[in-house]
């Protein structure tokens, strides 16, 4: 699964581009953003909110029990972590 995992977080494009980009996936928007409007960097790396995927997981347990299967449950919260570690990555440099 963190073969999948991680060929789909790396794969999941934005429905936006950047011009001289082809096709860049969401951490690549990010990047530029950061390069060219470093001012926006900090507001930026608050938005890494580490609390987030056990915050995900009380909320699908609690208000989606029954709705989704305990693997998509648990595939969901790692797919958040991984964004949440290449998000971070990206805001942190």
């Amino acid at each position: 699964m963190n073969e999948y995992l991680d060929r789909y977080t790396r794969e999941c494009y934005p429905m936006i581009g950047w011009d001289g980009l082809d096709n860049p996936n969401h951490f690549e928007v990010i990047r530029k953003i950061i390069e060219h409007f470093p001012s926006y960097q900090p507001t930026l790396h608050k938005l890494a909110l580490l609390d987030l995927p056990k915050n995900v997981e009380k909320l699908l347990a609690a208000e989606f029990e029954g709705l989704f299967s305990s693997r998509r449950k648990k595939f969901i919260v790692s797919c958040l972590r991984k964004r949440l570690e290449q998000y971070a990555d990206v805001v942190t440099k």
